[in-house]
């Protein structure tokens, strides 16, 4: 990889970054926004977040060197647009790429949960919100995490799949050209 696609690629991550840590924030302080005041902020951000996709779909049908970080990268983009993790933390973690963070994660929700520190539901939300993380980068899950994950799969109206809404750098070629 060459240092100008090392750049991008670096410039890509410190946007998501920032993102995240702007919507973190968001939600830190939600209760001292009016509804309407913190639907607006969050709403921007999701904006800016589709905005830097849509940058790495356009990067990505140009420069085959960069599809594999990119396409990682995108990855982490759509989680945090289709709002699969709630936590910005988890999505931020998620998109470095750090399956070891995220297993310290785990461990910390857990002894929260064992010093009562959070409920039983925001326990079993970040949990499955983790291990979803964990298994989209294929790190390896013990039986029970599996079944945690499979049992959340089969709620109705639960989806773990992402599909893009986004057309192919083909099919782009072809709307431009039409």
């Amino acid at each position: 990889m060459g240092s100008d696609d090392a750049k991008l690629i670096s410039n890509i991550r410190n946007q998501l970054d920032r993102l995240m840590l702007q919507l973190a924030e968001i939600e830190k302080e939600k209760d001292s926004l009016d509804n309407d005041e913190y639907v607006e902020m969050k709403n921007d951000t999701v904006e800016q977040l589709k905005e830097l996709e849509r940058t790495l779909d356009r990067v990505k049908c140009g420069d085959v060197s960069l599809t594999d970080e990119l396409t990682a990268t995108k990855m982490a983009i759509q989680n945090a647009i289709s709002e699969a993790f709630k936590t910005p933390e988890i999505v931020a973690i998620f998109a470095k790429k750090e399956p070891v963070l995220l297993r310290q994660k785990l461990m910390q929700i857990e002894t929260d949960r064992h010093l009562r520190k959070i409920s039983d539901e925001t326990f079993k939300a970040r949990k499955l919100e983790i291990l979803y993380a964990l298994y989209k980068l294929n790190d390896d899950l013990s039986d029970e995490e599996k079944s945690v994950i499979n049992a959340a799969s089969k709620v109705s109206g639960f989806q773990f799949e992402l599909a893009s809404s986004h057309l192919s750098c083909d099919e782009s070629i072809i709307n431009v050209n039409l």
